[in-house]
């Protein structure tokens, strides 16, 4: 809605609100000019007609006025409207007013004194409708005002306000000072009968037809006006009998038939679990204000007793649940509450009914079996009877309630049972497809939805991938886009996002179709994150019930369960995968150690021929050799494809070539480090061994590229060399063993251990300055910058060799490192920056009580307190140091008088289960920037 619009909604609000409160105030006012008015001593009925006594006051009784008698003139003068018989009377004090009456077939003449009606009589009778109407009005301002400009709360607002004038001026002792206000019930009555039928075209579902053509919603107004200005036309609405008369009452109660009977539709035929909901509200409260006043009737006419003396002051008050449903129905958007409310509305209904026939029953039976008698009335029989009710109710009740669940909500499934069957199931299995199967079809079954998927991550910004689907339109392997609002509540606040909750929450209503069409895509009702220590693996798809019905509490309560389990379920296969594939490398790499060792044995035997007399240990001495390291890749998915000997063959293959270069450029190989290979390069020259083992190095790349290209069409093999010249320990060791001895020959230092690290950076061939500044021009070398290595304690100055037998470019200047920043020795507290204007932050730090230890992972959802229903502001996880930061806009909680949030937080852990709350403390009046911080308790916690 535009701000223009908005501002018009605004002021025809107000305009029309005050009018109503005007029209209110009028008829207070009228409660104080009417007890000097003269009482004529009786009550008519708009059934009967303004000349039959429908019931005596006392001063009408006490002259001699009875119940049912027939007026036939007032002073003398004859009438036939309710205005010809106020005419008619005697209004000076202390004279009486003549009433000629037929009584049973015999003409009587009754005086009545004049005298003054009194406050006491006029507030007895008026001011309870005039109560009521100013409650009915009240409530179409305030729904109006938690949900303003929509077009559900402007239709029952007017819907408010009108019943609320009808329910005020449907009484009035004597005529009105102002004329015009003669006319308010029935001009109310008829714009009410309007409203309804306008309510009934959108709410809980909008009609296609009310979108197209929103002028049509004018219609019912224009027809409630034109037959308004006919019934005026044809005299007072309190003349009786008449089709005039007949149709004011006609019209309103069509509008309410009419609104009822859209509201079943929708809750019979409606897609939407919330718009069926909303439409059961409504005839709950319907039921709920008509089911006393409906019981009273058929118990007096069964047992000629009245539960309430006083129509008034029992009935009425019952009406009241017939607006407030509608409204309630309106501006909540929480529908697990409403499911509660419903559920245990018509359980303690039919119970109620079922104490009231067991009553009836008992009363019968006994005048049956006894006849009449005064056993009924004895106070023994009452206490008989209460304690029968007493001792048997609790059991029914639970009965009863369950027949209800059933009948309603179609709970054909034990929770426990389906935890106890899924989580055995998936426990059991080792595979991550089969994982999510079990997982998805299970859930499908167990609470017979049309479909369900498991959506994982995929590359890209918000893509998903279907991993599995029931019934789902998107096929596995499929992937989707989700809309932002979406991709936010479910990856960074981690909640459940049901499509009710998409449809009525004010706080998804600027991403409204986007969300919807997300859910339309996958058929989905309810979209679940699967979080593992906190972090997103998965989210799940649900779709409808096909029993129509929405998800309850307890299902939400299971699929939680349920989610957490297979979350434990796919990490465990997911290990066991991994552990299989180590598990392969490790083979591999014996294979591979095992093929290299004949070299080591021969090389060292022959380098160290005259110490094995030594006893097979000699003192390792500081020498100056190269150092270089290659790490070879691809044997993951090498053996992942292939069966092991044929893997071993490849490897073979690449490694002999390798060490024949290796040995013609005179290196010792010294060990297989993992996948790789460390090869020592000694000589008196300093300059030749650096330069024979960069030689090597780019032979090594060389006979990679060649191999790879005869196996074309194959998974490539790549090879990072790492090479070092300079300063290292060298030794040789002998070790015996029953199966022979083992010669190992060892360089340890920094010069090895740096050698590693710039072989680990990834590329082809590494090399340190020390290396270069000996290499002379027979190399192509380019400088990659200074890199900081794991165990050293500088940078260190890397270069890529790029090619041999070139002239040398001079390598450029490494960038200089920018220093890092000294350690503060007291963290600075946390401020926020100021969020702009209509924007708001609260943040804080979510520490755990007894030992003030940060808590991570947990959810912070922040509300602000209203009076009927808390505004959802939003929600963020907490950091490692327990930190978290809510933002929010105005239109979060803003209404007409409301500028600042009163604000409170929930925490929540990973399960859904709440930790801890402020709401006892609310922040009133909210700052654009609050911090609070939240102590949770360790019980809680477990």
């Amino acid at each position: 809605m535009s701000p223009r619009w908005r501002r018009a909604s605004w002021a025809a609000f107000v305009a029309l609100a005050a009018a109503a409160i005007t029209l209110h105030g009028l008829y207070a006012y009228h409660l104080t000019v009417w007890p000097s008015k003269p009482d004529r001593g009786f009550l008519v009925s708009f059934d009967f007609g303004p000349n039959v006594v429908a019931q005596t006051r006392p001063l009408g009784e006490a002259a001699g006025l009875r119940g049912g008698d027939r007026i036939l003139s007032v002073n003398g003068i004859e009438y036939d409207t309710l205005q010809g018989l106020l005419a008619a009377l005697e209004l000076e004090e202390g004279r009486d007013n003549v009433y000629r009456i037929e009584r049973e077939g015999e003409a009587l003449t009754v005086h009545v004194p004049v005298r003054r009606l009194g406050y006491e009589i006029v507030l007895q009778h008026n001011l309870p409708t005039l109560v009521m109407g100013l409650i009915f009005a009240g409530l179409g301002i305030l729904v109006f005002l938690m949900k303003p400009h929509e077009a559900a709360s402007w239709a029952f607002f007017l819907v408010a306000a009108l019943l609320g004038l009808v329910l005020t001026y449907a009484r009035s002792p004597f005529s009105y000072q102002l004329a015009p206000l003669q006319e308010g019930f029935r001009l109310a009555a008829f714009g009410f009968g309007a409203a309804m039928v306008h309510l009934a075209c959108v709410f809980p579902r909008r009609r296609r037809w009310t979108v197209r053509q929103p002028v049509s919603l004018a219609a019912p107004y224009a027809l409630g006006g034109a037959l308004a200005a006919v019934s005026i036309a044809h005299g007072a609405w309190t003349d009786p009998g008449g089709w005039t008369k007949n149709l004011l009452f006609f019209f309103p109660l069509a509008g309410i038939f009419f609104f009822i009977g859209s509201a079943a539709e929708t809750a019979l035929r409606a897609r939407s679990s919330a718009q069926r909901l909303q439409a059961l509200v409504m005839i709950t409260g319907t039921v709920i204000a008509f089911a006393v006043p409906l019981t009273e009737v058929i118990f007096s006419a069964l047992f000629q007793t009245k539960f309430f003396p006083d129509f008034l002051y029992s009935q009425l008050p019952f009406w009241l649940a017939f607006p407030v449903s509608i409204g309630y129905a309106i501006v909540r958007h929480d529908l697990f509450e409403i499911d509660v409310i419903v559920r245990r509305t018509y359980g303690y209904l039919l119970s109620t009914a079922v104490v009231v026939l067991l009553y009836g029953t008992t009363v019968s039976t006994l005048n049956l079996i006894v006849g009449p008698s005064e056993i009924a009335r004895s106070p023994f029989f009452t206490v008989a009877f209460v304690l029968t009710v007493v001792f048997l109710m609790q059991p029914l009740q639970g009965r009863i309630q369950r027949l209800v669940d059933r009948a309603f909500y179609r709970q054909q499934y034990d929770y426990r049972e389906t935890i106890a069957e899924v989580t055995d199931r998936m426990t059991q299995l080792l595979e991550p497809a089969l994982v999510r199967e079990t997982l998805v079809s299970s859930v499908v079954d167990a609470m017979f939805l049309e479909n369900g998927g498991l959506l994982t991550p995929a590359e890209g910004e918000r893509r998903f991938e279907v991993a599995m689907g029931t019934g789902v339109a998107l096929a596995p392997g499929a992937e989707i886009e989700m809309d932002k609002a979406l991709w936010e509540a479910l990856v960074e606040r981690k909640v459940p996002v049901f499509r009710h909750e998409i449809e009525l929450a004010p706080y998804y209503a600027a991403n409204r179709e986007e969300m919807t069409a997300s859910f339309d895509a996958l058929g989905a009702e309810l979209a679940l994150p699967m979080l593992y220590q906190g972090q997103l693996r998965a989210v799940l798809s649900l779709g409808r019930k096909k029993s129509g019905r929405m998800f309850t509490r307890d299902d939400v309560a299971l699929l939680r369960t349920l989610v957490a389990e297979g979350a434990v379920a796919l990490e465990n296969a997911r290990l066991f995968d991994d552990l299989a594939d180590s598990l392969k490398q490790v083979q591999l790499l014996e294979s591979i150690k095992s093929g290299l060792s004949k070299f080591v044995p021969k090389t060292v035997q022959e380098l160290l021929a005259e110490g094995e007399d030594a006893g097979g240990l000699f003192e390792k001495r500081e020498k100056d050799l190269t150092v270089m390291f290659a790490d070879m890749t691809g044997y993951t998915r090498l053996s992942a494809q292939l069966p092991l000997d044929q893997v071993n063959a490849i490897v073979e293959r690449y490694f002999g070539a390798f060490l024949d270069e290796i040995l013609k450029q005179g290196g010792d190989v010294n060990e297989t480090a993992g996948d790789g290979l460390m090869v020592l390069f000694q000589d008196e020259d300093r300059e030749k061994h650096a330069r024979a083992a960069v030689r090597a190095a780019v032979g090594i790349q060389r006979l990679t590229r060649e191999i790879n290209a005869e196996r074309s069409g194959e998974v490539p093999i790549g090879v990072h060399i790492g090479v070092n010249s300079g300063i290292a320990s060298v030794g040789a060791t002998k070790i015996r063993a029953g199966s022979g001895d083992r010669w190992t020959y060892t360089a340890s230092g920094p010069t090895t251990n740096i050698a590693a690290r710039i072989g680990a950076l990834g590329e082809e061939i590494a090399i340190t300055k020390q290396t270069l500044d000996r290499l002379g021009d027979d190399f192509v070398v380019e400088p990659i910058g200074e890199k900081a290595l794991k165990n050293v304690k500088e940078p260190v100055p890397v270069f890529r060799v790029t090619d041999a037998v070139a002239p040398l470019d001079e390598a450029a200047p490494a960038p200089a490192r920018a220093p890092e920043p000294e350690p503060s020795a007291v963290e600075a507290p946390f401020v926020p920056e100021a969020p702009g204007p209509g924007r708001f932050v609260v943040t804080g730090v979510v520490r755990e009580r007894e030992t003030g230890r940060p808590l991570e992972h947990v959810e912070v959802r922040a509300y602000d307190k209203d009076l009927l229903s808390d505004d959802f502001l939003g929600s963020a996880a907490t950091d490692a140091n327990g930190r978290y930061e809510v933002g929010f806009s105005a239109d979060s909680f803003r209404d007409l008088f409301e500028r600042h949030p009163d604000l409170y937080l929930r925490v929540f852990d990973a399960m859904g289960r709440e930790l801890a709350s402020t709401a006892d403390d609310v922040r009133w009046n909210a700052g654009s920037v609050e911090q609070i911080d939240v102590e949770v308790s360790g019980g809680r916690r477990g």
